[in-house]
């Protein structure tokens, strides 16, 4: 498989269904002091981690809802779209 190929495979948290099970390949840092993707990897968005989408905002889906282990966090759609997710097997 070619890196097109697999960069066109990949799916993020934002694009989650509803209800869908999904387990995080990692998330994505952009520059080198990346307080985002620093911050997700602290609160737990590790890979190899489950994840579940819950629910979408009222306004612009914004923001959504996921579910890691026990704990519900609110991200905005730009930050649950960071995290690189991979098929629950």
């Amino acid at each position: 498989m070619q890196a097109d190929e697999r960069k066109a495979l990949t799916m993020y948290l934002d694009a989650l269904p509803r209800g869908s099970h999904a387990v995080i390949a990692g998330v994505e840092h952009r520059g080198d002091a990346d307080p985002v993707a620093t911050r997700l990897l602290e609160l737990g968005f590790v890979p190899g981690e489950s994840v579940q989408m819950i629910a979408f905002g009222p306004i612009g889906s914004d923001p959504v809802a996921v579910r890691l282990g026990s704990t519900r966090f609110a991200l905005r759609r730009v930050e649950a779209g960071r995290v690189r997710l991979r098929d629950a097997a």
